[in-house]
């Protein structure tokens, strides 16, 4: 599954509206469907509160302690670092 269709599973499953993800970045929710589609990549601040209202949400629904941060950020950056990426 890609991270733009992940993305959109866990705010379905949720019940996050694009409106209520597009003002937790700060813009309209056309332009956050863009983002979600990967039509626009996201920002990594725009990452970081995303990640944060989903663990926000998660915990309020008791459903998970884990973070999904995974979704937008990638565990071995140092490894690709010392490859050159």
């Amino acid at each position: 599954m890609t991270r733009y269709l992940y993305l959109r599973y866990l705010r379905d499953m949720l019940g996050i509206k694009q409106k209520e993800m597009a003002e937790t970045i700060g813009c309209t929710p056309s332009a956050y469907s863009k983002k979600e589609n990967g039509t626009v990549k996201l920002s990594l601040p725009e990452s970081q509160q995303i990640v944060k209202l989903i663990n926000d949400k998660l915990k309020e629904k008791n459903l998970s302690s884990q973070s999904y941060e995974t979704i937008f950020f990638v565990n071995n950056v140092p490894n690709m670092e010392q490859r050159g990426d």
